[in-house]
């Protein structure tokens, strides 16, 4: 055991672990997104949309996995609006057309 009690090996009961934030995250977000919008179209931004998840900074960064899930949500007639040639930045903002068709 540790000078507090708890063994090494153990976790410590009171540690709470926070969220994980990955492409799902981010999917499951945008979809949410998707279907509340009305009209023929909404445009998405990654900054936006990865401060509504509550991205983090520093080593919880996830904004490369936040635009993939933007990019790979895209079907016909989905465009890029703005962004870097990599499709990786708090930028890249994308048109969506709605409804979505399966």
């Amino acid at each position: 055991m540790s000078d507090g009690g708890v063994p090494y090996n153990e976790p410590k009961t009171d540690a709470r672990s926070a969220p994980v934030i990955n492409t799902e995250t981010f999917r499951r977000a945008l979809q949410r997104v998707l279907d509340e919008s009305p009209g023929g179209f909404v445009d998405v931004n990654a900054k936006e949309l990865y401060t509504k998840v509550g991205g983090g900074k520093g080593k919880d960064y996830r904004m490369p996995e936040c635009c993939y899930a933007m990019k790979k949500a895209m079907k016909r007639g989905d465009e890029k609006r703005a962004g870097p040639p990599s499709w990786q930045g708090a930028n890249l903002t994308i048109r969506y057309i709605l409804p979505r068709k399966s």
